[in-house]
């Protein structure tokens, strides 16, 4: 008999369906206890909450939500759903909306997707304390809208390529029926990728103490027509690039009645939506490529980031951005290369505001390349040492703007003091006044130095 009742049977109130009075148990087969969990989610035909009690339970296929449906247990600790089969998602959610996940742990066999969201035009899901481990890829949402992430950490990824914490992926459909992500937030996310330099033993389990950052994984991407994503106080650390605004997002969309020019880049073409993207407070230190990487998408702010340590770049844009990309506030201090390097040449504007970059090896706090314009950079600090103390740098520029080709470069009230080369080291050999590049009020921009631009 079972031990639940009906929502529609109970007062109006959600079923709460224990799973171990209803044939899932911690000492089943995995294939009876996927029996047993498909039997359940079926005859909860208005929903409810699926109850796991402290305990790991096996099962051999995915866990397939149906409308409604919120899996529930005792912590991220002790209520663990384990997959025994490398081929199939732990849990997935198609065409559905209003269901969820809260306190418990998803743990795979090294190839799964922990969650797996496949829907189209699709919305409502809640994932809050929830440990995902030992999974190839952590979370994989694609065409749902209305998601929330709170609380969830990630780590023990296996040690091979393909490796991702969380992918957000919208497929272009056609006429009014696009599949796009839309109003996604996570708060409080953590992927960690520590993981063994000589083994492909996952990070955390005893007995490995040869901890590196991993070599392939990437903390959180991006791509196609994903839209209007927030992420407030998250850590993608010791991976290796932590956020990736793919070079998918926000491609460009069809000339047809449904679309028009939506959302022009700045040589007039069209953009897909791509568009309204937030980072509040995010950690994205000690990765072995990239902190934070830019190649597409329409309008994207970052905010009071921590892109440190990292092999590469602590913030990256890449050639082919198009958009508009606002940086308030990042800490770009003790990177391999560059603070911050920007390689776009056809954005529509870059503003930097107090920047502190320093000690980022021998090269700079910020770099532009050849032809890259339009990029407003004010305040902070470019140069002297990790604490920033003006002594003990060892970045060689504070900012440089390598050889010629640019316009609208402005650079204001930027303390570029303690550098092994020079404060700004401005490359424009060809510079006049028709360009609009200005450099004004920068301690350490001094005589010795170019004084092209305008300098007073």
């Amino acid at each position: 008999s079972s031990y639940w009742t009906n929502g529609t049977d109970n007062g109006g109130e959600a079923a709460f369906v224990n799973v171990t009075e209803n044939g899932v148990t911690t000492s089943n087969s995995a294939s009876t206890n996927s029996s047993a969990i498909s039997s359940i989610i079926s005859s909860m035909s208005s929903g409810g909450y699926l109850y796991f009690p402290a305990g790991t339970y096996e099962f051999s296929s995915s866990i397939a939500l149906t409308a409604g449906i919120t899996i529930v247990g005792d912590s991220q600790e002790t209520s663990i759903i384990k997959n025994t089969n490398s081929t199939t998602s732990i849990i997935t959610v198609g065409s559905v909306v209003s269901t969820g996940l809260r306190d418990v742990q998803l743990f795979g066999s090294k190839t799964n997707i922990g969650l797996a969201v496949t829907g189209v035009n699709s919305s409502y899901l809640l994932m809050e304390r929830v440990f995902i481990r030992n999974c190839k890829i952590g979370a994989q949402i694609k065409g749902m809208s209305r998601v929330t992430f709170r609380d969830i950490d990630m780590r023990q990824f296996p040690r091979s390529t393909g490796t991702i914490g969380i992918e957000v992926d919208a497929n272009q459909g056609s006429g009014n029926t696009d599949k796009r992500q839309d109003q996604n937030r996570f708060e409080n996310v953590i992927v960690e990728g520590l993981t063994s330099a000589s083994t492909d033993q996952v990070g955390g389990h005893g007995g490995v103490t040869d901890y590196v950052s991993h070599p392939y994984l990437v903390g959180i991407v991006m791509k196609q027509y994903s839209n209007s994503i927030w992420m407030n106080h998250c850590c993608y650390i010791r991976c290796h690039d932590g956020i990736v605004f793919d070079s998918t997002l926000g491609q460009d969309l069809p000339t047809d009645a449904n679309h028009g020019t939506l959302f022009p880049r700045s040589d007039g073409t069209a953009r897909g939506p791509g568009s309204f993207f937030r980072l509040d407070a995010c950690d994205v230190d000690g990765n072995t490529g990239d902190g934070i990487r830019v190649e597409g998408g329409t309008f994207i702010w970052i905010n009071d980031a921590y892109a440190s340590s990292c092999t590469l770049q602590g913030i990256n844009v890449h050639q082919n951005f198009k958009g508009v990309l606002r940086i308030n506030d990042p800490d770009v201090r003790g990177n391999g290369q560059n603070g911050i390097q920007i390689n776009s040449t056809g954005h529509a504007k870059i503003l930097i505001d107090s920047p502190f970059a320093t000690r980022n090896a021998s090269n700079s706090g910020i770099q532009l390349a050849q032809g890259v314009d339009n990029v407003t950079i004010m305040g902070g600090q470019c140069g002297g040492g990790t604490l920033g103390q003006h002594v003990n740098g060892n970045q060689a520029h504070g900012i440089l703007v390598n050889s010629t080709g640019h316009q609208n470069i402005i650079i204001h009230g930027v303390d570029v003091r303690n550098n092994t080369s020079a404060g700004i080291t401005w490359g424009n050999s060809s510079n006049s006044s028709s360009d609009n590049n200005f450099i004004t009020s920068c301690i350490g921009y001094n005589t010795g130095q170019s004084t092209q631009p305008y300098n007073p």
